[in-house]
């Protein structure tokens, strides 16, 4: 459906929306870079992007810089062309990049080296980074089993552990250590006998090893084990368990273990995740422990107790996902919803200004979409995607005077922020903000008044956490949603707003304001009242308020009250009347905008009986727009006239030429695209909301971005042999733009005066009278505020006088009634005699300056199928 029928509505002031943007970014972070002014590009961006990994995340480190690394089993990424199991996310810029040629084999682990490097457990493998070199190296030759963890040791040595037994040829038993200096590997005395899960450099130098065993170098000790390098003995804890899964130290020298399972210590029994004093070898219990499978532990910027994994319950309290421990109150909470979609987290890290990036096997965390990578903010303890992450489906889009995108939908986050079907973002920062508390149910529809409050109509039952059936208004002054007295009964599915402050709702009800209503309502803001405007007989999915205030509505419906319209009908406030537009349309109407000429633009259903065709106000006729079009949901107006219309089924972006009466794909059909909005803005900016992941190619969910870009010639002047004399000849360029174009036409490469002949400056060069002299190559130059184009020339040729092409044509048929006949004789006779001449024939049929009877028998014969005279 579309949302602006006028072209928008003015500026107004943005002094404060700008004060509240940066104190957004200062709160949940940039979602992409910022940007001074309009810019340039003609692509579509990636605004909405997350990373698309199509398998888990096992590891993440967080670097100094800010920028985090994940390692994993994906081998593809929706935003990077090749991406296979390492990523780099860069906090500054808010872009993912790949890693020299990743790595050849599934990562499980990562650390990172004093001297920057970055090393990666992966299946019968250790690798290697150089930044320098932006280059992965295998290194240390083979390993026979997997590598599960890695750790940097003081002297830039690596700690490993693993399901291995052998490493680079030289017998280890599940853990070791490689040497980057030398390329060598080292065991760890007789290592312990079995599969080493998570290994830690202490503090104080010592090694802490945790898996799956029961035996220390020979001696009798499960699950956990120190090592002490000055002396090169392990000392194995008198009591522990199989399955454990994570290691972390605390600030005071304890060991946070993260296992699956329970065991039994002298304190009690042990469940998911516990303490242990090495020196002491004694547990304690934390908070009463976790039910689940704990895949990971660390610290949080305030030393509380973070940990990830498949989690159950801690007590009473219900944990899915990640928990924290507070050590000041000893209590759990979650980090992730108790309810909804459980995402399973593998590995975590906490960045540099304390937020915890996490990664796993999910697509949804805290009803937020984030791909496998989920960010948490230790500021608003709320969770963000990597990047604008819109969650689910945006089903309308409007442009506020402040030049920000209202969006509404189904979703529930936007920008990694809680947002619950409503949003606005705002282009200049590139940034979401959200509206309050949002509704309860699906919006579906949007008009905003000339003071820029919006309208919003859909499902929903409350606004704001307050009642609102199915219509409310969100004041942009006092940023709190209203309803519309009792609202409506019924889903609300097309709105529209007049310059008289009246709100005009349609959809699918039967009572607006507890009165009857079908279909059809009026609300008068200043009054507060609701008004029927007549009983509509199927759904209304279209609305439109003319430039000179009447209505126009489009639909399922046949009838308004006894009126058969067909689909469509326009209402005039002034008269409080109906009228049908001529026979209407053969389908239900989706879609409409009004032409800068005043014509109608009408999308409906069945291209094949109507498609999108245009009405004329002017002579009350139909006409179809181009040979064959879309089946478009929805569309906007350019503000070169001509439309831009979003396909439903597919995705497909079209592209209407007024200059060349054709179409053309901005985006080709995807199966997997939905596409429920278009918008076409001031800046000249074209936004696309639906349903899909990925939008021309780019990985963009939900909400996609088109920047002005140069003219694109669309279609070529085409070659012109004319006739001498008034009939003339044209010559069109047709242009691609969405933002307003300027034009100039040459002439044997000189432009042509446009004080001369005005038409040079247009898509259409006309040349009236044409002379030999008029004979030449012609080709126009198309700019823009983000470029130039230049078309390819055309040849116009002039006919000699006396070429048969250059006859004169004529028209038997002077009565207009299709057939050529005697009726047409009669009326060429009356009209010579002196009579009315309605459809304004040319007496002087032979064209001999005079209007008499050989007029007659030149039509005689033309009619018998002789030549023109």
């Amino acid at each position: 459906m579309i949302r602006r029928c006028d072209g928008g509505e003015g500026a107004g002031g943005v002094g404060y929306l700008r004060l509240v943007a940066a104190l957004s970014t200062l709160l949940f972070g940039m979602c992409m870079p910022l940007r001074a002014g309009a810019q340039c590009g003609g692509a579509w961006e990636n605004i909405s992007a997350l990373p698309s990994l199509n398998y888990d995340v096992r590891a993440v480190l967080a670097l100094p810089d800010g920028d985090f690394v994940v390692g994993g089993f994906f081998t593809s990424s929706g935003m990077i062309p090749a991406a296979p199991h390492v990523l780099r996310f860069h906090s500054a810029t808010n872009t993912w990049s790949s890693m020299g040629a990743g790595v050849a084999a599934n990562v499980y682990s990562l650390a990172r080296l004093s001297n920057g490097r970055l090393v990666a457990g992966a299946v019968n493998s250790l690798w290697m980074y150089d930044p320098a070199s932006d280059a992965w190296a295998a290194v240390g030759g083979a390993v026979n089993g997997t590598v599960y963890s890695v750790a940097s040791l003081p002297d830039g040595d690596v700690l490993v552990g693993g399901s291995f037994v052998t490493v680079g040829g030289v017998p280890a038993a599940h853990v070791a250590v490689y040497s980057p200096s030398t390329d060598t590997w080292r065991a760890l005395a007789g290592g312990v006998n079995g599969v080493v899960n998570a290994v830690l450099v202490r503090s104080n130098g010592d090694l802490v090893v945790g898996g799956n065993f029961d035996h220390v170098n020979g001696m009798v000790g499960r699950g956990v084990a120190r090592f002490v390098p000055a002396s090169g003995t392990w000392i194995p804890t008198s009591a522990g368990a199989h399955d454990l899964l994570s290691l972390a130290e605390t600030p005071d020298g304890k060991i946070l273990v993260g296992l699956q399972g329970y065991f039994n210590v002298s304190a009690g029994t042990i469940f998911g995740v516990a303490l242990w004093s090495p020196e002491s070898d004694s547990w304690a219990i934390v908070g009463g422990g976790l039910s689940g499978s704990i895949y990971h532990v660390s610290l949080d910027i305030h030393n509380d107790y973070v940990v990830g994994g498949l989690l159950g319950s801690a007590g009473p309290v219900s944990i899915r996902g990640m928990a924290r421990f507070s050590v000041a109150n000893q209590t759990w909470s979650a980090l992730t919803s108790p309810s909804g979609s459980a995402p399973t987290i593998y590995g975590f890290d906490t960045q540099p200004n304390g937020d915890i990036v996490a990664g796993g096997n999910f697509t949804v965390i805290n009803y937020g979409f984030a791909q496998n990578v989920g960010r948490f903010s230790h500021l608003t303890n709320t969770w963000m995607g990597p990047t604008c992450g819109v969650t689910l489906a945006v089903r309308c889009l409007a442009e506020l005077p402040s030049g920000e995108i209202f969006a509404g939908g189904d979703f529930n986050s936007v920008g990694g922020m809680g947002a619950n079907r409503v949003a606005r973002f705002d282009p200049e920062f590139n940034i979401w903000r959200t509206m309050g508390a949002g509704m309860d149910g699906g919006v579906y529809a949007a008009a905003v008044t000339q003071n820029g409050d919006v309208v919003a109509g859909g499902a929903f039952q409350s606004a704001g956490g307050a009642p609102a059936s199915r219509i409310a208004m969100y004041l942009h002054d006092a940023q709190v949603w209203i309803p519309l007295g009792a609202g409506v009964d019924g889903t609300v599915m097309a709105l529209g707003v007049s310059p008289s402050r009246v709100v005009y709702a349609g959809g699918s009800f039967a009572h607006a304001g507890g009165t009857s209503a079908t279909n059809l309502a009026a609300y008068d803001l200043d009054s507060q009242t609701w008004t029927s405007l007549g009983a509509i007989d199927g759904q209304v999915t279209s609305i439109c308020v003319l430039r000179d205030g009447r209505l126009v509505v489009g639909g399922s419906f046949t009838r308004v009250d006894t009126l058969i319209v067909n689909h469509i009908a326009v209402y005039s406030p002034q008269t409080a009347e109906w009228e049908a537009l001529g026979a209407g349309r053969p389908s239900t109407v989706l879609a409409m905008g009004q032409l800068a000429n005043g014509d109608l633009a009408v999308s409906s259903t069945l291209p094949s009986l109507a498609g999108m065709s245009c009405y004329s106000f002017g002579t009350g006729t139909w006409r179809k727009l181009g040979a064959t079009s879309p089946n478009a949901q929805t569309l906007t107006l350019l503000p070169s006239g001509d439309i831009i219309t979003g396909t439903y089924a597919s995705g497909t972006i079209s592209y209407y030429s007024t200059v060349t009466d054709t179409w053309s794909q901005l985006v080709a059909p995807d199966p997997y695209n939905l596409t429920y909005a278009v918008l076409s803005t001031q800046d000249a900016n074209l936004y696309v909301g639906g349903a899909f992941t990925t939008f021309a190619g780019l990985s963009s969910h939900n909400f996609a971005r088109r920047m002005p870009g140069p003219p694109e010639i669309l279609a070529q002047p085409m070659n012109v042999a004319a006739c001498p004399g008034p009939a003339g000849a044209t010559i069109a360029v047709g242009v691609i733009s969405t933002s307003a174009c300027t034009y100039q036409w040459r002439k044997d490469g000189s432009d042509i005066d446009t004080s001369v002949n005005p038409s040079a400056a247009t898509a259409t060069l006309v040349l009236n009278d044409v002379q030999e002299t008029d004979a030449a190559m012609y080709h126009c130059v198309v700019t823009n505020a983000c470029g130039i184009a230049t078309s390819e020339p055309a040849t116009l040729s002039v006919r000699a006088a006396g070429d048969p092409a250059c006859a004169p044509a004529c028209d038997p048929d002077v009565n207009q009634d299709g057939v050529a006949d005697q009726g047409d004789v009669d009326y060429l006779i009356n009209v010579i005699a002196g009579g009315e001449n309605p459809n304004n024939a040319n007496a002087d049929f032979n064209n001999d300056g005079v209007a008499d009877q050989g007029d007659v028998d030149a039509l005689i014969n033309v009619i018998a199928g002789g030549a023109c005279p």
